[in-house]
């Protein structure tokens, strides 16, 4: 059996400190695998970076130049997300 790839689309995502609700979403289109395996680390169960990884300062200042938005770990908690795509 051969791994099937599927179109992806990440997404930086952010929340309420205090909270669940979603504040925000913006597409982070440009960001590789090579990148996340650099901010997170080698993911022997998520090779694909699937599941959704926590931002932590370090973090944010490598995501910062694949997006337009501030990222604010002061006032939100934020989480790379990956969704199937339909393009």
């Amino acid at each position: 059996m051969t791994a099937q790839h599927h179109r992806v689309i990440r997404v930086l995502e952010w929340y309420e400190k205090e909270g669940v609700d979603l504040v925000g979403e913006v597409a982070l289109p440009t960001l590789t695998l090579s990148v996340l395996e650099g901010l997170f680390g080698v993911q022997k169960d998520d090779p694909f970076f699937y599941n959704k990884y926590e931002v932590l300062p370090a973090h944010a200042e490598v995501l910062q130049g694949f997006t337009t938005v501030t990222i604010e770990l002061d006032n939100y908690a934020y989480l790379v997300a990956c969704y199937a795509s339909d393009s």
